[in-house]
């Protein structure tokens, strides 16, 4: 898509912003590696992401409504608040000649709604002046990016194990479903009825021309049949 052209002013605050360094150049663990280490990026994905909270900060300063951030960008944002000498007094001192501050969401469906309506917004300006934005920063507009159980942990300290999510009702279905198959495979490939029917009947020294015979055979049958009925209906 056709990208909008910048005004004379807005490219020289865009090149500013893009020309300003987050590291410093004494700083053993500079800005980038600290953003990297914090969040488990690699090194490319947070040039990127940096990038691209320069790109947010320009779509800030010139446009004429409230805007809001991706959740990586906006990981940028909060830790870049930390530096405090760096935002207020280099960034939005020098840099924008403008204060910028971050106004996080109050909570609750209704400020969800205004902060998804408000990044719809900022895409819009996004795309254009940049194009299309990635997707891998930029994600898809929805109530909340990131969940609300989220915690900090020192991983040298705590190890991080998945919790198993058990589901009382799936557990339900599988062990019915074992239950089900054990029974049809008992019936249909373990017990041989007619193999039992003919030894009880040798047992009790029924000949086939006995007079109980029939009677017996056909009792063992009804039964037979009526076991295998309940065994297919599990």
């Amino acid at each position: 898509m056709n990208t909008k052209k910048m005004t004379s002013t807005e490219a020289d605050l865009y090149k500013r912003i893009c020309d300003f360094e987050l590291d410093s150049p004494s700083a053993i663990f500079p800005f980038s590696d600290k953003l990297a280490w914090e969040y488990q990026w690699t090194g490319i994905y947070t040039y990127r992401v940096i990038q691209e909270y320069k790109k947010f900060v320009f779509i800030a300063m010139i446009a004429d409504h409230v805007v809001s951030p991706s959740t990586p960008v906006d990981r940028v944002w909060h830790l870049h608040l930390l530096y405090t000498h760096s935002y207020w007094d280099e960034f939005c001192g020098q840099i924008l000649n403008k204060a910028l501050h971050h106004s996080p969401s109050l909570g609750g469906k209704q400020e969800g709604l205004k902060y998804r309506y408000y990044y719809l917004q900022t895409l819009e300006i996004y795309q254009k002046y940049f194009g299309t934005p990635p997707p891998d920063i930029w994600h898809s507009p929805q109530l909340r990016s990131e969940k609300i159980s989220y915690q900090w942990l020192d991983r040298h300290q705590f190890w991080i194990i998945p919790k198993l999510k058990i589901q009382i009702q799936n557990l339900q279905k599988v062990n019915s479903a074992l239950v089900s198959k054990t029974v049809v495979t008992l019936v249909q490939e373990v017990v041989d009825f007619e193999a039992i029917r003919n030894r009880i009947l040798l047992e009790l020294k029924l000949g086939r021309q006995a007079s109980g015979y029939k009677t017996v055979q056909k009792v063992l049958n009804r039964l037979i049949a009526e076991l295998k009925r309940i065994a297919e209906s599990l």
